[in-house]
């Protein structure tokens, strides 16, 4: 949930993703993912990041989803 942190007394607007919220929505999909591949994942959505979206939960699914895409195309 996005809330308020002052770093060096500046504000900042926080919202953290973790594994938690990657592994909870792969499974919501019926995809099972390790701790590592949830990091995986956050890596891509970090990657291909637009502020004009942000990060939610389609963002997070879609991130999935290439993930997923690329362990395939790996094989």
């Amino acid at each position: 949930m996005a809330h308020i942190e002052f770093i060096a007394g500046h504000k900042f607007i926080q919202d953290p993703w973790d594994t938690t919220d990657v592994m909870q929505q792969a499974e919501a999909m019926g995809i099972e993912l390790t701790e590592e591949q949830a990091e995986d994942v956050l890596d891509i959505i970090v990657e291909c990041f637009d502020a004009n979206i942000g990060i939610n939960w389609d963002v997070i699914g879609s991130a999935i989803d290439t993930y997923m895409d690329s362990k395939e195309q790996s094989k």
